[in-house]
């Protein structure tokens, strides 16, 4: 399992549409890509949440998986 270093964005909160704040819980699981996907296809933050968990528990996460979704 590789470990990837923390990272952080700013974008001006205008362009703001939805974001994923979380542990290496899940990125250490599941790959950006999927991520992206997961969150551009969920109708609300609890499913992308909820969908987001599924996939890093499925990818072999046993704990530590912290997720926060903000959709503006």
């Amino acid at each position: 399992m590789s470990r990837r270093p923390p990272r952080s964005t700013l974008f001006p909160y205008t362009t703001l549409f939805r974001s994923v704040f979380c542990t290496d819980g899940l990125t250490n699981h599941v790959e950006d890509p999927e991520i992206e996907m997961i969150v551009y296809d969920a109708t609300n933050p609890y499913d992308a949440v909820r969908e987001l968990l599924n996939a890093a528990l499925h990818g072999g996460g046993e704990d530590n998986i912290t997720i926060v979704t903000v959709f503006t």
